[in-house]
């Protein structure tokens, strides 16, 4: 069986946050939306996540 190709890549300008991810035949457009005045980065919300994953995760 054939897995499911993901690609994500900029081929237009898009507005600022946002992006296109294209899934098979399928293009998808994702926006995100933050708060201007956060106080923490993209950077380290996803960072914070996977650590919350891996000790959700852990034995």
């Amino acid at each position: 069986m054939e897995e499911a190709k993901i690609e994500a890549k900029q081929q237009h300008p898009q507005p600022d946050g946002s992006f296109t991810m294209r899934l098979g035949n399928t293009t998808y457009l994702i926006g995100m939306h933050f708060k201007k005045d956060e106080k923490e980065t993209v950077t380290d919300k996803i960072k914070r996540l996977m650590r919350k994953e891996i000790k959700t995760n852990s034995p």
